[in-house]
């Protein structure tokens, strides 16, 4: 007779009320793969040499990938989600092996596909430690992450949670830039009609500008330089 392993959902955190707040007014979810996000869970991928890497949002009742290698899927349900265990973790969820975890040893993604053995997932703060979700890496076999792979995995963690902070930073501005780089291309009349107001623009190598669009002739573009325009890089 198989033994019957259990499992155990994640509690929901104290804050999480104001914490989903945050999460959907970013403008993260539900939105198009992005090569900022992309680059990192592919660098994740190599470098820990697991078939999954993702980068996981926690929302109210599911977890959606804004980034994923080794997944087809975009989301599954938060109770079964490890990454929402990772939300009362304080640097670092480290799962050697999911069949030795009684939180784990009976979850549907250990029984079945993706058939996780091992996780290891970094919590992505907010400027006010808010966690919104995790980057993590995931394995189907059980393993060991030494201790100077953790710390790249928390320094590439790091990156996503900077990108997650300037984003909620334009937000709270009220102004969210979007990023156009200008090369002559066609699109940009369409690209701006749906950027609104506010643009970053970015020639060559040059540093980006951000203003209102004033006029645009062809593929030449005039700006009206506002000094109270939010900068990503504080510029």
């Amino acid at each position: 007779m198989q033994p019957v392993h259990e499992w155990h959902a994640a509690p929901l955190p104290a804050d999480e009320a104001k914490r989903l707040q945050l999460l959907r007014s970013l403008d993260l979810l539900d939105t198009a793969r992005e090569e900022v996000f992309d680059r990192v869970t592919r660098v994740v991928a190599e470098l820990l040499q697991v078939p999954i890497a993702l980068v996981s949002l926690v929302d109210e009742h599911r977890q959606w990938f804004k980034s994923r290698v080794g997944l087809d899927v975009c989301e599954t349900a938060r109770d079964v989600s490890f990454c929402a265990h990772a939300l009362h973790s304080g640097r670092l969820l480290l799962v050697e092996d999911t069949q030795h975890d009684a939180r784990f040893a009976g979850n549907p993604l250990v029984t079945g596909a993706p058939h996780i053995r091992f996780y290891a997932g970094v919590p992505l703060r907010s400027s006010d430690g808010l966690v919104l979700g995790t980057l993590c890496a995931i394995d189907t076999k059980p393993r060991t992450l030494s201790a100077s792979l953790q710390a790249a995995l928390c320094d590439l963690a790091a990156t996503v949670e900077r990108e997650i902070v300037q984003r909620e930073a334009a937000t709270a501005d009220g102004r969210r830039p979007m990023a156009l780089h200008c090369c002559g291309s066609r699109n940009l009349p369409s690209i701006i009609a749906r950027s609104g107001p506010l643009i970053q623009l970015s020639i060559g190598n040059s540093k980006p500008r951000f203003g209102r669009a004033k006029k645009l002739s062809g593929s030449t573009l005039l700006l009206c330089r506002r000094r109270s325009c939010f900068s990503p890089r504080g510029k």
